[in-house]
């Protein structure tokens, strides 16, 4: 079960060439949620790890939604 992220907002800064497997390292440090267990939602879509962030057309403060996927 996936459930919605209950912290407070995480400001991140990433260069729009970073991939989406970038930013959940980034989160990984900044939360308790590893990497394995985020799905990062944007514009109503689950971001694929390889994919960078420009190729989602996200700018300057962008907001993200994150789910923790509780993995076993």
């Amino acid at each position: 079960p996936c459930l919605h992220s209950g912290g407070g907002p995480l400001k991140i800064e990433m260069d729009s060439d970073a991939t989406v497997a970038d930013l959940k390292l980034k989160i990984q440090l900044l939360s308790d949620i590893s990497t394995a267990e985020q799905r990062l939602i944007y514009s109503g879509r689950i971001l694929k790890d390889s994919e960078t962030l420009s190729s989602y057309g996200m700018k300057l403060q962008t907001k993200l939604r994150i789910l923790a996927c509780k993995l076993g």
